[in-house]
C-alpha cells in the first residue's frame, strides 16, 4: 500500500487526508508495475483537480477482473481508507439495471414491452387513477426510452425530488394528478427519472417481489452481495462511504432511497462491473439475458441516437450510463472489444469539464497501459 499526502478543499473547508492505494484485485490479466502505475497516476490527477475524498474503480477485460482498485478516504472525518469494498451510491447508474430486469420479465412471460400501464386494464391500473389519454396508453417501452414528455422529465422541477416524504404511491399517485401529458407518448425523447420510478413499482407489480428482492433473485448465481438501496443517512464511512457536496443541496437532503429504480442502488464498482459481465453480450461470463433482449435492450430509440433502453449507447458498439447526485459521480462502461469498467467517486464538482473527465478516466487508462 502507498500514501499520498493530499489538500483538498470541499465547500471551503480545508483538511489533509491521504490517497491511500490498495492492492489490486486482478482476476485474469496481471498488470505489471508500470501499467498500475499509469492507473494511479491518472487517479490522483483527477482526484486533485476536482477534490475528489475518494474514488473506487473495477476493470474487466475479455470477461475477466483485471484491476479493482481503491483510493483517498471513505470518510474523512473518522479516518477510514477506502477500500474496493466499500459501497458507493450509483445515482442513474440504476436505470441500467432497471431495464435489465424488465427485460428479464419479458422472458419469463410476465410481461410485454408494449403492455400499457395506466388505466383500465394497464399494469398499474388497479393501484392507480388518472383521467389523462396520454397517460392511458403510456407503455413499459415509452418509459424505456423516456418517451413519457417533458411533464415528468428532469429538466425543471424534476418529481423525483419534490414531495421527499411521500411514499412511491403517493408521489406516483399525485405526478398523476398535477402532471398531464401535452403530447402523445412515443413522439418525443425527454430523460425521465420518475419514468424509472415508474418502472420500479411495475417490476414489483408484475413479478410479486420487492424491487430489489427480484435484482437478487434474477442475480443470485452471480453473487453480487454488494448492491443494496441506498439509504438517505449518513453511514460514517464503515461500509458505505461518506458523501461530501460541493454545492448547495446536501447529500443527505435527497431522498435517495425512494429513488431506487431511477437513482437509489449502491454497490461496489467490482459488482458493477461483474453486473455489466451478465449482460456484455460476450460469451464469458454466461449472459442472463437472451441475445435478441440484449439487442432491443440496446438499439437505439427514433428519437434519439444515441439512447435506448437505459443505456446511452453509440455507432461504436458502446453501451454506457453515467450518474450524478449531490456527493455522488458515477459511470459505467462495456465495451464493443469486450472490456468493461466502472468509477465511483463519493462527490460531484462543479466544474464545467468533471463528468466528461470522469467518462475519459478509465479511457485514459486503458490507452496508456496499451490494453486496447
Amino acid at each position: 500500500m502507498r500514501n499520498l499526502l493530499l489538500l483538498a478543499s470541499i465547500a471551503g473547508l480545508a483538511y489533509f487526508t491521504y490517497i491511500s492505494v490498495t492492492d489490486s484485485e486482478g482476476e485474469g490479466i496481471s498488470l505489471t508495475p508500470t501499467q498500475i502505475g499509469v492507473a494511479d497516476r491518472a487517479v490522483a490527477d483527477f482526484m486533485a483537480r476536482y477534490k475528489v475524498p475518494a474514488l473506487s474503480l473495477a476493470w474487466a477485460k475479455d470477461g475477466e477482473i483485471v484491476l479493482a482498485k481503491a483510493y483517498g478516504a471513505a470518510s474523512i472525518e473518522n479516518n477510514i481508507l477506502a477500500t474496493p469494498r466499500h459501497l458507493f451510491r450509483i445515482a442513474s447508474l440504476s436505470k441500467p439495471i432497471t431495464s435489465v430486469m424488465i427485460m428479464h420479465l419479458v422472458e419469463q412471460g410476465k410481461l410485454n414491452l408494449d403492455d400499457r400501464i395506466f388505466g383500465e386494464g394497464g399494469i398499474l391500473g388497479q393501484e392507480y387513477n388518472t383521467t389523462d389519454p396520454n397517460v392511458r396508453v403510456l407503455t413499459v417501452r415509452h418509459l424505456l426510452e423516456h418517451g413519457a414528455g417533458s411533464e415528468w422529465s428532469n429538466e425543471a422541477n424534476d418529481p423525483m425530488f419534490l414531495n421527499p416524504l411521500d411514499t412511491h404511491e403517493e408521489l406516483i399517485q399525485w405526478v398523476l394528478d398535477t402532471r398531464r401529458l401535452s403530447r402523445a407518448p412515443g413522439t418525443s425523447y425527454h430523460y425521465s427519472n420518475f419514468g424509472y420510478s415508474v418502472l420500479g413499482r411495475v417490476i414489483e407489480k408484475v413479478s410479486d417481489q420487492d424491487y430489489d428482492d427480484y435484482f437478487q433473485s434474477m442475480t443470485s448465481a452471480a453473487m453480487l452481495n454488494s448492491f443494496t438501496i441506498a439509504g438517505n443517512f449518513n453511514s460514517g464511512g464503515n461500509r458505505e462511504v461518506q458523501y461530501y457536496s460541493q454545492e448547495e443541496t446536501s447529500a443527505y437532503s435527497i431522498p435517495v432511497r425512494r429513488m431506487d429504480s431511477h437513482g437509489g442502488w449502491s454497490a461496489t464498482a467490482t459488482d458493477m462491473v461483474k453486473f455489466l459481465l451478465l449482460v456484455d453480450g460476450f460469451d464469458s461470463p454466461p449472459d442472463i439475458l437472451q441475445p435478441n433482449s440484449i439487442r432491443t435492450m440496446t438499439s437505439p430509440n427514433q428519437h434519439n441516437a444515441n439512447y435506448a433502453m437505459g443505456w446511452a449507447v453509440n455507432q461504436y458498439g458502446n453501451w454506457w450510463h453515467m450518474g450524478s447526485l449531490p456527493g455522488t459521480g458515477s459511470v459505467a462502461v462495456r465495451t464493443s472489444d469486450n472490456q468493461a469498467w466502472a468509477v465511483f467517486v463519493n462527490t460531484r464538482s462543479l466544474e464545467a469539464n468533471f463528468e466528461a473527465d470522469l467518462d475519459g478516466l478509465m479511457w485514459r487508462i486503458v490507452q496508456g497501459t496499451g490494453l486496447r
